[in-house]
């Protein structure tokens, strides 16, 4: 379906946003968020409907939701003060005004045989449907601590806590920025699908300057700490973040952040990025290090892997386009981890799925290059094979997209 308001074009079978005729990059719960306002812009959607349907139920506080909300208002042009396409009605919840007009997506309409589409039709398309569905599910499920096929010796998935981070500003009213912080830090750490994250419940009653960081690691059984402390400079606010690994009591990674008072709101979310897509390799190289998986000369290389894939894992064009540069260097660097290749056949193989290429044929074309690569060297690394399978099911789909465009 397409939805078409002023200069955005909203296309939810190729899950893309268009502004001015060039594609804005979103994340899927914004995407997810704007669909659900449209396709009820008739009336107010209530912030417990939206928390049960895009975050299926789960415990998110207000702030999450208001920086889904600014984030889907910038990517149309639109603010908190105008709100000219999404109102804010107070106490209530939220509502698309924009006219909108629909349309379909341009795709050739199948003939029917008797009101049905012949039987192999359906039976192919749901099949291959649900393969990729799993497929992707596999995909995300990849754990960097199981090498090829063997899977017995892995140790068990490392676990990581974020605890709130504490307000040394003087001003009770920065709770909700250091809070907030804390959540998008959490929210963003569980995209990875190969360590485990302590949820908010749990971390959130660990608060003020007496917390110990071994004893939050001996209550919730964690191996790792991540906490930090939001305090007032001359100009705005200084946020600290540390890193620390339990066993050793060794700080791992420490930064500062600096944010002017006027830009509170704008910045937190690029804070909470950067710290994670920090952490995230620190963390897991002194895990992989810690475990014997790791040689010293492979580490700028795993950088730049994981940092990749934690942007592959955000599912917008832009952090693609990120991944494929990092994961490039990461084999200039090493050429000799299948894995690398792996999941550089993966983001080629999502520009096509998603139209971000403009020729989606080179993109399933280098897509299987570098399959092939990572296959030459393990036959048996787990994530050269899920990109070859997955590649696999996208090439049946396009069979099956051009079989029921022809009958």
């Amino acid at each position: 379906m397409l939805y078409t308001f002023g200069s955005i074009t909203l296309d939810t079978d190729r899950k893309e946003l268009r502004r001015n005729d060039s594609i804005e990059s979103v994340e899927p719960q914004v995407f997810d968020l704007l669909v659900l306002l449209l396709e009820n812009r008739d009336r107010v959607v209530s912030k417990d409907e939206i928390f049960e349907i895009i975050w299926e139920g789960r415990f998110v506080s207000d702030v999450t939701l208001s920086s889904r909300i600014n984030a889907l208002r910038r990517a149309l042009g639109d603010d908190g003060k105008r709100q000219d396409i999404i109102k804010t009605v107070q106490r209530r919840g939220f509502r698309f005004l924009a006219d909108v007009e629909t349309g379909s997506t341009g795709i050739k309409a199948t003939k029917h045989f008797g009101g049905r589409r012949p039987m192999f039709v359906v039976a192919a398309g749901g099949a291959v449907a649900l393969l990729f569905a799993l497929g992707w599910l596999w995909m995300v499920d990849w754990d960097p601590f199981k090498r090829g096929s063997d899977m017995s010796s892995a140790p068990d998935k490392p676990t990581i806590a974020v605890v709130p981070f504490e307000n040394r500003s003087g001003d009770p009213g920065q709770d909700y920025f250091a809070d907030g912080l804390s959540e998008d830090i959490l929210t963003e750490l569980s995209r990875f699908g190969f360590f485990h994250v302590i949820s908010r419940n749990s971390t959130f009653t660990y608060r003020g300057p007496d917390i110990e960081p071994a004893q939050v690691g001996q209550d919730l059984n964690a191996r790792y700490i991540l906490e930090g402390s939001v305090h007032r400079s001359k100009d705005g606010l200084r946020v600290t973040a540390r890193l620390t690994d339990i066993e050793s009591l060794q700080q791992i990674w420490a930064e500062r952040y600096d944010v002017p008072f006027d830009q509170v709101f704008e910045v937190r979310d690029d804070i909470a990025l950067s710290i994670v897509t920090t952490v995230a390799p620190k963390f897991l190289t002194a895990e992989m290090r810690r475990t014997g998986r790791l040689e010293p000369r492979n580490l700028d290389a795993w950088d730049q892997f994981i940092r990749g894939y934690w942007h592959m894992l955000r599912f917008t064009r832009t952090d693609n386009k990120t991944a494929q540069r990092l994961l490039t260097r990461a084999i200039e660097t090493d050429p000799q981890q299948a894995n690398y290749y792996g999941l550089l056949a993966v983001t080629h193989l999502m520009d096509g799925l998603y139209g971000w290429s403009e020729n989606r044929d080179r993109s399933l074309e280098l897509s299987l290059q570098n399959a092939e690569q990572g296959l030459a060297l393990d036959e048996h690394d787990s994530l050269v094979l899920r990109s070859i399978g997955l590649g696999s099911v996208e090439i049946h789909r396009l069979l099956i997209s051009a079989a029921q465009a022809w009958i």
